[in-house]
């Protein structure tokens, strides 16, 4: 009887010793163990500070969104004014989707185009450009028909009332460009000041307005 009972006790113990180490070892150790989630909390915040480090050595991107992977340290997806560039070894190279078209865009205008009208618009640090409202093509509006007007910093555009293939297109403090579509032709109209007149100081984005009395004005607010 007292060897039935002494074995009972042993057999507790032992239980109580194996649940305790069990717990123990999954506890500390593990997939879900605090080893574990230390290490992967180290992780997480070293991809984190690495980021920034990122960040800060792709700021001429001028990027506005930046997402990282916590199970892919070497993964970067970031957005920027031009589109979306995304990196799977850690910003050691890029790959650009051509696919979207992506900018950032100032302000817009529009023409009288028919049967469909042209939009253009200052893009932020791509020039200014213009492309279709719709085409009659079964693919709809692509890359290919969008077109650069104006070089530099994109700002404002205005439009011709008349003369569809007449724009008007700048670049920052106020260089105004008067443009022909068909020809190409960049016609620098900033107004200037005059012998002995104190400089021209104009807005960094300076808006253009066309006269709708006699569209060949154009007047620039400074």
């Amino acid at each position: 009887m007292k060897l039935i009972e002494s074995l009972k006790k042993k057999k507790f113990l032992l239980f109580n010793i194996f649940f305790t180490l069990y717990i123990s070892i999954n506890l500390v150790g593990g997939e879900r163990g605090l080893i574990s989630y230390f290490d992967k909390k180290n992780t997480y915040e070293k991809l984190i500070e690495e980021e920034k480090v990122l960040t800060a050595k792709l700021k001429d991107l001028d990027h506005k969104i930046s997402l990282i992977n916590k199970n892919d340290p070497d993964y970067l997806l970031i957005g920027t004014d031009a589109g979306i560039y995304e990196s799977f070894d850690l910003a050691e190279t890029w790959k650009y989707h051509k696919n979207l078209p992506i900018t950032q865009f100032y302000k817009v205008a529009v023409n009288n185009a028919y049967p469909f009208y042209h939009i253009f618009g200052g893009t932020q640090d791509n020039g200014s450009a213009g492309g279709p409202s719709a085409t009659d093509e079964i693919e709809g509006i692509s890359n290919k028909h969008w077109y650069k007007t104006l070089f530099a910093d994109g700002h404002q555009s205005a439009t011709d009332p008349e003369f569809n293939n007449l724009i008007y297109a700048e670049t920052q403090q106020g260089g105004l460009h008067r443009i022909d579509l068909v020809t190409g032709e960049q016609t620098f109209i900033q107004p200037q000041a005059g012998i002995n007149e104190p400089h021209e100081r104009f807005n960094w984005d300076a808006p253009i307005i066309v006269s709708p009395h006699d569209p060949s004005l154009s007047l620039i607010h400074i």
